[in-house]
């Protein structure tokens, strides 16, 4: 009876041990697997820099201008869509470009593109300076100025809180895109301004969307 016994506990304690030695196995495969998952678009993108750096120093430059771009969404002398869908058109001759030289640019490719790109970070600085402050669109278009900078403010605002919204972000932003939609709309058929009534019912849109951004966020 004492030897089943023992015989027993001998097994138990070598399943145990077996346990122990997959889940340590079982851990050390996931770790691996995270390690190679993490490293690997790092790694993608080193190989694709040394494998086509004329290319990834356009699309670097192209990176910064959009984001500098939508950082001044409200600012650029109601200029916004026409500059991205120039920046958009610029970087899709780029890639097809590519695409037919094998993923690389030539030189005089890049030098043309860098042209281009120049021109378009001219024109950017320029409705800049139309859409600052003092510049002459938002003295022309006070109210419809108003209302992108008040959206370009939320838009920022959820990019910030992006992980506090409760799974809730791709809804918000759809709000905020389609009140700016509703300025661009009402204000092309006003030939380029809002009435006092249209940014009235702006503002408690953009009010009722900050009140929900609040809410979502915990504050």
């Amino acid at each position: 009876m004492n030897t089943k016994i023992k015989a027993d506990r001998t097994a138990c304690n070598t399943t145990n041990e077996s346990i122990r030695t997959c889940k340590s196995l079982f851990d050390f495969v996931l770790a691996a697997s995270l390690l190679l998952a993490t490293a690997a678009p790092s790694f993608a993108a080193r190989n694709f820099q040394e494998n086509h750096p004329r290319r990834s120093q356009l699309n670097g430059r192209f990176a910064q201008l959009n984001s500098r771009m939508s950082g001044s969404y409200g600012q650029l002398g109601g200029q916004y869509q026409k500059l991205q869908g120039r920046s958009n058109r610029i970087q899709s001759q780029a890639r097809q470009d590519a695409q037919a030289n094998g993923g690389s640019l030539t030189t005089a490719e890049q030098g043309q593109f860098n042209k281009r790109f120049s021109a378009l970070g001219q024109q950017v600085s320029s409705a800049q300076a139309q859409g600052a402050p003092s510049g002459q669109w938002m003295q022309n278009h006070p109210r419809r100025a108003q209302v992108l900078n008040s959206a370009a403010g939320m838009n920022q605002s959820l990019s910030n809180d992006y992980g506090n919204l409760g799974g809730h972000y791709v809804g918000l932003e759809q709000r905020d895109n389609r009140i700016r939609q509703s300025s661009m709309r009402q204000a092309k058929a006003n030939g380029g301004s809002l009435t006092a009534q249209e940014q009235s019912q702006l503002d408690n849109r953009e009010s009722n969307l900050q009140t929900a951004i609040s809410q979502d966020s915990g504050q």
